[in-house]
């Protein structure tokens, strides 16, 4: 019975420490969920890491998106130190909405960081979501000079597209053409 009690109590502490602790080695995008576009015609994003306490040396990952919405028309790697010749962007799937991140660095980096601005065009009238998921078998995220891989926790980004919004100023000119054409009607008569 005592035996029973102490692994009762012993799961019990090892889940409220599991359940309790903060997430850690995440990436998602600096702009608030949903993201918005406001109407516009293009949309830049920004894919963060936060809270890494595991050390970054080099990480890969792809993201995914309804190309019906949105057209990906390039990205810039911002991750701190990136070394060009391992740092890129593979967009060969782009069209059917798929495209993979590669990072690589000779300095590591922990804690909040820029990984990557990716740039679209919006080209459809509905929503969608950009989805992370790693880019390939074996690859993932690494550190510390170790070649096996750490966990990372990605968030997706809801995509909100927006009516492009009539400008208040066509409304006033709009209103300014009517009374014209009113006070034009009066002179005439």
């Amino acid at each position: 019975m005592y035996k029973q009690f102490l692994m009762i109590v012993t799961a019990l502490a090892l889940f409220g420490l599991t359940t309790g602790q903060a997430s850690a080695n995440s990436v998602g995008f600096a702009e608030p969920n949903p993201i918005e576009t406001g109407g516009a015609s293009t949309l830049t994003l920004n894919i963060v890491a936060t809270s890494f306490t595991d050390t970054v040396d080099a990480g890969s990952f792809n993201f995914t998106w309804d190309p019906g919405v949105l057209a990906f028309t390039g990205g810039t790697i911002t991750y701190p130190n990136a070394d060009p010749f391992f740092s890129f962007f593979d967009d060969t799937n782009a069209a059917t909405g798929v495209v993979e991140v590669f990072v690589g660095s000779l300095v590591s980096a922990t804690g909040n960081f820029d990984i990557a601005t990716i740039n679209f065009n919006v080209v459809g009238g509905t929503g969608t979501t950009i989805n992370f998921n790693e880019s390939c078998l074996g690859c993932g995220w690494f550190g510390g000079g170790s070649q096996v891989p750490f966990v990372v926790d990605y968030t997706p980004g809801q995509v909100a597209v927006a009516a492009v919004p009539v400008p208040a100023a066509v409304w006033l000119m709009g209103s300014g053409l009517l009374g014209l054409v009113g006070i034009g009607r009066r002179t005439r008569s």
